[in-house]
């Protein structure tokens, strides 16, 4: 049987040999409409103005109850701070693996395909050193930039393609410097780019083997139109649904290439990829979400299982997702606990501004919120 991955070897060559060698072919998602994931992002609840440092930024008139947290100050990121690119330097050796240096080698370069994009000005934070926090209007990602190497870590609707190149512009990055693609979950609002990113750039998209079966569309875990319907009553939900919507909110984001991550684990348990993120498994918003802990930055990303801010939420802060976007609510409430005693003071959500204060303070006022406390 052929591989999926294999057949785009010519172009990328292959990024670890035991990815291919036990794959099943993959299955395609019937056509129809594919809607929705959630989506808020910093820059709906937090106005970024060159605050203060130690500033809490507050948003427009909205219900606060900041756990014992506060918000990080917030700056434009200039590409001065990373230089430019160096494409004369080696990649590490987890990317030297048969993978085409398209740096090294033009020739080898996929034709540039066109996208429709409808962000290109996205905010990007910095929280740590090599940790940069984009954020759209609706949806957050973060960029892990090491040496000229970078791990994007969620990718946004599929119309916001334009704004993820730019936040890597900002650090003087390529979409060619992508070394990979590591998702959270396979929601469209973090899914959205990495089927342009995978077919133009041949970046390898990696999330954990439950999910990259959720990438791949061979089943389906999100809200639909009718979720969303039902919820239109909710504060902002008519704006909200009609933003998303023109953002590609009901496009598949199907990636056939995905693939879980479990070949790149080195023996210390972190990825061997730019930042080296350990995986934090917190099934339950879907099968196979993953969070990741950085520790050398004392960070936590959390993905959507626990976010500080949403277009359909009263409340700014830790807390969990409205339940009509959670696959399984008893294994999302559970899941909160993996996020618990780890060695991190920041806290980087999909949804909401990025948060510094206890992790632990923050699972509980989530829990607090949604009455499991």
């Amino acid at each position: 049987m052929v591989d999926s991955c294999s057949r785009q070897s010519a172009q990328r060559g292959s990024f670890a040999k035991s990815w291919t060698s036990s794959r099943l072919p993959h299955q395609t998602q019937p056509p129809g409409l594919h809607f929705l994931g959630a989506s808020c992002s910093a820059r709906d609840t937090v106005r970024v103005s060159e605050p203060a440092v130690g500033e809490s930024v507050e948003s427009e008139p909205v219900e606060t109850e900041l756990a014992e947290t506060e918000s990080i100050t917030s700056t434009e990121t200039s590409a001065d701070r990373c230089g430019p690119p160096r494409p004369d330097l080696v990649p590490p050796a987890a990317f030297r693996r048969g993978v085409i240096n398209v740096m090294a080698d033009p020739s080898a370069r996929p034709r540039a395909r066109s996208y429709s994009s409808i962000v290109s000005t996205p905010t990007v934070t910095t929280v740590a050193d090599g940790v940069h926090v984009a954020a759209g209007p609706d949806v957050n990602w973060t960029l892990l930039v090491d040496g000229t190497d970078v791990t994007l870590i969620d990718s946004g609707y599929p119309r916001y393609v334009g704004a993820v190149i730019e936040s890597l512009a900002r650090l003087g990055r390529r979409p060619e410097d992508v070394r990979a693609i590591l998702l959270t979950h396979a929601h469209i609002d973090h899914i959205g780019g990495a089927a342009h990113f995978a077919t133009t750039y041949g970046t390898p998209v990696l999330t954990s083997s439950v999910e990259a079966r959720h990438a791949r569309r061979e089943y389906l875990e999100q809200a639909g139109p009718a979720d969303v319907v039902r919820n239109i009553w909710r504060p902002g939900a008519a704006a909200w649904a009609l933003r998303i919507a023109r953002a590609g909110g009901t496009r598949s984001g199907a990636v056939p290439d995905a693939d879980g991550f479990e070949a790149v684990v080195d023996a210390g348990g972190a990825l061997d990829l730019p930042g080296a993120p350990v995986p934090v498994a917190s099934p339950g918003h879907t099968s196979g979400h993953t969070g990741y802990h950085l520790p050398h930055a004392g960070a936590l990303l959390t993905g959507d299982a626990l976010i500080t801010g949403h277009a359909l939420c009263r409340h700014v802060g830790a807390q969990m997702l409205p339940n009509l976007f959670a696959h399984d609510r008893e294994g999302e409430i559970a899941a909160l606990d993996a996020f618990t005693g780890r060695d991190a003071d920041v806290l980087i959500p999909g949804h909401g501004p990025v948060m510094r204060g206890s992790v632990d303070a923050a699972v509980d006022r989530a829990r607090r919120l949604a009455g499991v406390a």
